[in-house]
């Protein structure tokens, strides 16, 4: 709000003025807006700013909210489930101008409080979680991504795999094993209806254990006899799937991760999948793509 008083000339208006247009443009870039298009548009431009300012303005930002960082992430690892995800980014090399390199935000969603922690790393390797959850104790939910593997080993920590994943599995065998693959997609369906079921309702943790009791386990029991009974074998008969077929790699995903899939149903509070980490990370992914 700009100050209103006879006193207060003109110019320090015009900076009042200035100064709120430039928090509104930092605010849009923290959602997703790349630096240059930012420093291009149109009314910063009138301005007749420099990029090396609005950079180091941006960098001062960086620096304030450091404490809030740190504090967000103690606050993150200290909880006892946890969802990771990662996402590529277009990283300027300023070793070479004008050229980029790949690079990471890796996020670290709680769930249950709906706070979300990005680490960048230069690499798509299992240093950074490895770093950053070298403390953590608790439920640790992943996709199949293999640098998750070491976790499952970890002391204190419980991997929980995503059933999203294994559906997109099946969904890419349709075409090669439309019955099986249909049979498949049909179970995990009724899996997600009991999770629908305990949210149309409004169960709280204790509920919804109670209903996957009841009606998940039975399915995920039956589903884990079906997949072994179409588990892939190299012999070549009519209703052989073989393990290079699309249908092979799906059986083979899912049951090599079955224990970690079958989890969510013995708790109340842990997700059937790591969709919420998925839908956290999506602004980034999309900032990036416009």
């Amino acid at each position: 709000m700009l100050i209103e008083s006879e006193k207060c000339n003109e110019t320090l208006n015009a900076r009042l003025e200035e100064l709120t247009f430039q928090v509104k443009e930092l605010i849009r870039l923290v959602h997703g807006a790349k630096s240059e298009r930012f420093v291009s548009t149109e009314a910063l431009v009138a301005t007749q700013l420099s990029p090396v300012t609005i950079n180091d303005w941006i960098t001062a930002c960086y620096d304030l909210l450091q404490p809030l960082y740190d504090l967000l992430k103690r606050e993150v690892l200290s909880q006892l489930y946890l969802q990771v995800d990662q996402t590529p980014i277009k990283v300027l090399d300023k070793d070479k101008k004008g050229s980029t390199h790949t690079g990471y935000h890796w996020l670290y969603h709680a769930p249950l409080t709906g706070m979300a922690l990005f680490d960048y790393q230069p690499s798509r390797g299992g240093e950074g979680p490895e770093h950053l959850l070298k403390d953590f104790k608790g439920h640790l939910q992943t996709d199949g991504y293999g640098v998750y593997e070491n976790f499952d080993n970890k002391e204190g920590i419980t991997q929980i795999q995503c059933m999203a994943h294994a559906r997109r599995m099946f969904e890419k065998a349709l075409d090669n094993h439309p019955q099986l693959a249909s049979y498949a997609l049909t179970q995990i369906q009724q899996l997600y209806a009991i999770e629908r079921k305990a949210k149309d309702l409004s169960l709280n943790y204790d509920e919804r254990y109670t209903l996957r009791q009841k009606e998940a386990v039975p399915l995920l029991t039956a589903f884990n006899v079906w997949l072994i009974a179409h588990m892939p074998r190299q012999e070549k008969t009519p209703d052989a799937v073989l393990p290079s077929t699309t249908m092979g790699k799906a059986v083979n995903y899912a049951l090599g991760r079955w224990h970690q899939l079958m989890i969510y149903a013995h708790h109340g509070e842990l997700h059937i999948d790591n969709n919420a980490a998925e839908n956290a990370i999506r602004p980034i992914a999309l900032g990036y793509a416009k």
